[in-house]
């Protein structure tokens, strides 16, 4: 399996979490549970070929299915390369289901070729900004670890101003970060997908790690993706009171 069959198959997981989003708003059951950490799980399986296939051994194995597969140091074959909206729609999964620190080496060789030579590109700047706010990397081996709140906040303005830069560059208009955020959960909504993962995922960063609340009470921001499944009754993500079912 390559890193496309990966992501077809994790793709899969996502298409049944949808599912069960139906019958199950707020997805705070085991069996969804179980389904989103082996989506994420698929995903990373997709970003770990195109960061170490065929150079270095690697695992992936779903539990949910029982299925795995082991890749060896050297083995024929070419490397692979990941689109950005895949590493995105990746990164994300590993955030609702919290094992992007986990896998952040192969996130990280991973990036290479989504944002080879598309510095100022918002879509390469968001992995910039992604990987300095989540994981603490700021692109620079040398750079402090973890990095200060500041160092962080610095990383992000430093990718902002790399898309100004490059719009004035091209005689574009740079989006306002509104229209720009709607852009991101339109692309998602338009791949026919019932969980717009990019949404979920900052939403779920929003919520665990700031504290902030939404600002509207829907099913749309699954309380337990949000929570990472803690149980319900708690007054937060996607949930202003909401009673144990």
């Amino acid at each position: 399996m390559t890193n496309r069959e990966w992501w077809e198959l994790s793709e899969e997981f996502l298409r049944y979490l949808g599912a069960l989003s139906v019958e199950y708003p707020g997805l705070e059951t085991p069996e969804a549970k179980f389904v989103l950490d082996n989506a994420a799980e698929a995903a990373a399986g997709a970003v770990s070929y195109a960061a170490y296939y065929p150079y270095e051994s690697f695992n992936v194995f779903l539990n949910y299915v029982n299925f795995g597969m082991s890749y060896e140091a050297g083995a024929s074959g070419e490397p692979a390369r990941i689109a950005a909206d895949e590493w995105l729609g990746a990164f994300c999964l590993m955030v609702l289901a919290g094992t992007a620190e986990r896998h952040r080496e192969a996130l990280n060789f991973a990036r290479q070729s989504p944002q080879a030579d598309r510095t100022g590109c918002p879509t390469a700047e968001l992995i910039n900004g992604l990987m300095a706010y989540v994981l603490g990397d700021m692109g620079d081996d040398d750079a402090d670890y973890p990095p200060s709140t500041e160092q962080k906040l610095a990383a992000i303005d430093a990718a902002l101003a790399r898309v100004h830069a490059s719009a004035d560059e091209t005689w574009q208009s740079c989006p306002v970060r509104g229209d720009f955020t709607a852009l991101l959960a339109v692309r998602a909504l338009a791949a026919g997908v019932l969980l717009p993962l990019l949404p979920l995922a900052l939403a779920a960063l929003a919520c665990r790690r700031e504290g902030w609340l939404p600002a509207v009470d829907t099913d749309y921001l699954p309380y337990g993706v949000g929570h990472r499944f803690r149980g319900s009754g708690a007054v937060g993500f996607g949930a202003r009171s909401r009673e144990p079912r």
